[in-house]
C-alpha cells in the first residue's frame, strides 16, 4: 500500500515541475514587484486539483487500474484522467515555451 502511494506522488512532479517553468517564464523580463496573471493563476489551480485526482487514484480509478492488485510488479491500465493529465501538461509546457520565445524576442 505504501509503495503504492509512493508511485502516486511519483506523478506530483510531473504536475509541479511544468507549473513551476510556467510561472518563471511568466515572470521572465517581468519587474520584481509584478504580480501574477489571472491566466497563470487559473492554470495553477487547475494543477492544484489535478494532484488530488492522483493522489486519491484508489477510491475512484481514474488515473491508473492495477490489474492484479497482489502483485506489486503488475502493470497498470492507464484510464481517462492519466490521459487528460498527460494533455494538460503538454499544453503547458508548451505554453511556457511559447512565454519564453516571446519574450526573448521582445528583449532584442
Amino acid at each position: 500500500m505504501i509503495s503504492r502511494y509512493l508511485w502516486y506522488f511519483y506523478y506530483f512532479s510531473y504536475i509541479v515541475m511544468p507549473m513551476l517553468s510556467l510561472s518563471a517564464a511568466s515572470f521572465v523580463g517581468k519587474g520584481e514587484n509584478e504580480r501574477m496573471a489571472p491566466v497563470i493563476k487559473t492554470e495553477l489551480a487547475v494543477s492544484g486539483l489535478l494532484m488530488p485526482g492522483v493522489l486519491t487514484n484508489d477510491i475512484h480509478h481514474f488515473v491508473f487500474r492495477i490489474v492484479d492488485e497482489s502483485d506489486v510488479n503488475s502493470p497498470a491500465e492507464y484510464n481517462r484522467l492519466y490521459f487528460v493529465i498527460l494533455i494538460w501538461l503538454a499544453f503547458i509546457t508548451i505554453n511556457s515555451y511559447i512565454i519564453l520565445i516571446d519574450r526573448c524576442r521582445l528583449s532584442q
